[in-house]
């Protein structure tokens, strides 16, 4: 899968916490999977719910454990996850 767009967030997988960069690539997504537990940048730990489309760019969504996020997995009235409001992030 290429990655196109930037993106604020920043993913990385939990077990290596190490910081990442401001933009998704092939190289820091490539081994996320849905199900998979991971950090998002200035948002905490999750999971990874989403992996695709949304609005001709690729994301990831994540449920956050808290309520960090902006949504609850929908995004201009598509559902793409599930979580509670407030929990959901695309990245």
């Amino acid at each position: 899968m290429e990655w196109s767009g930037r993106s604020n967030w920043g993913l990385s997988s939990e077990s290596s916490l190490a910081p990442m960069n401001d933009y998704l690539d092939v190289g820091a997504t490539e081994s996320l999977r849905v199900g998979q537990r991971c950090m998002v940048k200035d948002r905490g730990a999750g999971v990874v719910r989403f992996v695709g489309e949304v609005k001709q760019s690729q994301r990831v969504g994540v449920a956050l454990d808290a309520p960090a996020g902006l949504n609850n997995g929908t995004v201009g009235g598509t559902q793409y996850f599930e979580c509670p409001d407030g929990h959901g992030v695309f990245a």
